[in-house]
């Protein structure tokens, strides 16, 4: 491609470059550990003006770039190879809080548990907050961000009112529902093919101080499902999150909710903020779980920071390859295709893989497709595998992820995807000849594009 022909170093003296052998390694895998792509170089802004110095240099030298935060992806999409990464960590400033409007400024490279760090001890909490709080703002904005508020509030992307950006062809702008709103449109989950999310205000919300957790098991998803519509017209709980558990996956400390009968059963976790003690009779009533048990009280902060539960200790799954494969399916037709899809799926690799349920209603986001209009199932295959066992697995995830599909789903575009421009097209469906103007518009000479997404030839 550019190759060592490329002088990165004419943006020494107004960007970090570093180039050396271990930069660039360290900065050529994601969290997936599946693609491997090597940059020239990796270059470290401070500010916005330095976004900018990096994305008009890369339209005057034809290299790509590609942005990265904690690499907190799964196929590449933060990835280049042979380009410039820009590692946005170092955009991170924070405040202020804007009591009246309830909203906080910040930087896209500061991470959700620098924002709760700093929201968290004068009561407020972001409107939606991811499971893993080490994604840094700009990543998450930029691919949606789900977490276990989502049942309420939406995505992260749909909570923001305000966004600063660099465009990709070099121009620092403001943009909202009421101004540039094209660019606001094409930002938010636009996985960053238009522009660079270089600030955002954020929506924030009061919360109380403890957090209490009902755990609810069930023996088959339909009645799961059942009690998660009601608890999405109800919204009774402020948290839910649920997932499938297979009879030989055994969660570490949760040996007590293993099926009564057949092989799956379906644990799900609500939560409700509280002060004074909470009336747990009228929050469960109405619900049909075979079993509830409480967990412990917890403080918001600790809360905030509850990671999705693994089948693998954290030291095990350290180091495997994770092809994450999430889509979003129509409610009604959700618990035949996850059925089916079970039943596919190798018992082998079911007993290390994690299997996510997060129900969502509408949402405002344009670049984040979803089946139709009203509530979906937001469904997870988390896989922990052995690399050496990585070229056996991936056609089974794979085949997974076209099942979801052709059961009427919309994927969710973080994990392990890969796809022609006819499956682009076909994914984003009449909104494609929108985002083609898009791409011409704000990145006409692709420097924002790093291969993922397949344009084809332009009309």
């Amino acid at each position: 491609m550019w190759g060592e022909t490329l002088d990165v170093h004419a943006l020494t003296g107004l960007v970090e470059i570093r180039d050396d052998e271990d930069a660039r390694r360290a900065a050529s895998v994601d969290s997936g550990r599946i693609v491997a792509k090597t940059p020239r170089a990796v270059a470290a802004p401070r500010s916005a003006r330095d976004v900018q110095e990096i994305v008009r240099w890369a339209n005057r030298t034809g290299s790509p770039v590609a942005l990265r935060g904690t690499g907190h992806t799964q196929a590449g999409q933060s990835l280049t190879d042979g380009g410039v990464q820009i590692d946005i960590q170092g955009v991170d400033r924070i405040g202020p809080v804007d009591e009246r409007r309830q909203t906080l400024r910040v930087q896209a490279g500061a991470t959700w548990r620098e924002v709760v760090g700093y929201v968290g001890p004068c009561g407020w909490m972001p409107v939606v907050l991811t499971n893993n709080l080490d994604t840094t703002v700009g990543g998450t904005l930029a691919t949606g961000g789900v977490g276990q508020s989502s049942h309420l509030y939406g995505t992260q992307a749909g909570n923001v009112d305000e966004l600063e950006v660099v465009t990709g062809d070099g121009r620092l702008l403001r943009c909202s529902a009421t101004e540039n709103a094209s660019l606001f449109d094409a930002t938010r989950a636009g996985l960053g093919q238009f522009s660079v999310i270089t600030e955002a205000r954020i929506r924030i919300r009061r919360v109380l101080s403890r957090v209490r957790t009902f755990r609810l098991v069930y023996d088959d998803l339909d009645t799961l499902l059942r009690d998660q519509a009601q608890i999405l017209s109800r919204r009774r709980f402020h948290y839910l999150r649920a997932w499938c558990r297979h009879r030989d996956q055994g969660f570490v400390g949760e040996d007590d909710d293993r099926p009564e009968a057949g092989d799956w059963s379906y644990p799900m976790d609500v939560s409700v903020e509280f002060d004074a003690e909470p009336d747990e009779a009228g929050l469960l009533a109405g619900l049909h779980h075979r079993r509830v048990f409480r967990t412990s009280d917890r403080d918001i902060a600790a809360f905030a920071d509850l990671a999705e539960p693994t089948p693998l200790p954290a030291a095990r799954h350290a180091a495997l390859c994770v092809p994450v494969t999430e889509a979003w399916l129509p409610w009604s037709a959700a618990a035949a295709c996850v059925t089916r899809l079970f039943e596919a799926f190798p018992p082998a690799l079911l007993a290390s893989t994690n299997v996510m349920l997060r129900p969502l209603g509408p949402e405002p986001t344009p670049m984040l497709m979803f089946p139709r209009k009203g509530p979906v199932l937001g469904f997870g295959l988390l896989p922990y595998i052995p690399a050496a066992a990585l070229q056996s697995a991936l056609p089974v995830v794979e085949a997974a992820g076209r099942r979801l599909v052709a059961a009427g789903g919309k994927r969710y575009l973080t994990g392990w995807v890969r796809r022609g421009p006819d499956e682009w097209r076909a994914h984003y469906g009449r909104q494609w000849t929108t985002i083609l103007r898009w791409k011409e518009t704000f990145d006409p000479h692709g420097v924002l594009s790093n291969g993922f997404i397949c344009y084809g030839p332009r009309p």
